[in-house]
């Protein structure tokens, strides 16, 4: 009888543990996220190049999030860049406290914006499907794609297949640039203008590494913060004047070469 007892009890457990794990089945990656104030956006990089759409009817948002949650997500701590693979998706939304959840997925492993990975099983190429998706955008570069940053760098270096070469420049008449200090994560740059007319420029920067020969586009860190204020700055004729730039935005950098490039015109610097 006792043996009876203790065989019941534990298919009882055996049950309940199996109801629980089916009640607490799928993921919280999305759980900040704030369908009713802020837009879905979709990005697809199919090899060459990336398109964005976004989901603004805040029911098939939901339904979005919903879907994505019910996915079961294992921690990957193996994950590098070379497992990943074309096409590569990525999600952006606004979360709760103001700030954008990003992620991006390729090859089954879902890349958090923290930089963790996991293992996720999901029809990507359903999802772009399945919804009224609007207002497509398209670029030639990965740099566009939410957490870019952690498909072309770990902790070997830069992963070149997922960098998108720079374009070439073509500087200013008559404008020059020169480093004038590097401080931590700020770099000051002196552009001088040696024409008869003034020149005005944006505060809009990027940053470029060099590997084997060719530049490539440095992504961000992933963040919702990064901007450039929308201001003309004017330098009048056979003058010089200073801007300094921050770095932040790109966090840790690996050792190389670098460009940092306003308006066409490059400084080079090599870290560390």
């Amino acid at each position: 009888m006792k043996q009876l007892f203790s065989a019941i009890l534990f298919l009882f457990c055996t049950f309940l543990l199996a109801g629980c794990a089916g009640r607490h089945a799928g993921n919280t990656l999305l759980e900040n996220a704030s369908p009713d104030t802020s837009a879905l956006a979709l990005y697809c990089y199919d090899g060459s190049i990336t398109t964005c759409s976004y989901l603004y009817d805040s029911t098939e948002v939901q339904k979005a999030l919903q879907s994505l949650s019910a996915v079961d997500a294992k921690k990957s701590g193996n994950f590098t860049p070379s497992q990943a693979a074309a096409p590569v998706y990525a999600i952006s939304i606004g979360g709760k406290d103001g700030n954008d959840i990003q992620a991006a997925w390729s090859n089954g492993y879902w890349i958090a914006q923290n930089g963790v990975s996991y293992r996720f099983d999901y029809d990507f190429k359903a999802l772009a499907s399945e919804y009224s998706w609007s207002d497509p955008q398209t670029w030639t570069s990965t740099a566009i794609l939410p957490c870019a940053r952690h498909l072309s760098q770990d902790s070997s270096g830069w992963y070149a297949p997922f960098l998108t070469p720079a374009e070439p420049l073509d500087p200013p008449e008559n404008i020059s640039a020169s480093m004038v200090s590097r401080e931590n994560d700020a770099i000051t740059v002196a552009f001088e203008n040696q024409g008869d007319a003034q020149w005005t420029y944006g505060k809009y920067f990027s940053l470029h590494v060099l590997l084997d020969g060719i530049w490539y586009v440095v992504p961000p860190i992933p963040d919702s913060i990064w901007g450039f204020p929308d201001i003309a700055c004017i330098l009048p004729a056979h003058t010089a004047q200073q801007e300094t730039y921050s770095l932040t935005m790109y966090g840790s950098l690996p050792d190389g070469t670098y460009r940092l490039v306003a308006e066409n015109l490059a400084v080079e610097l090599t870290l560390p």
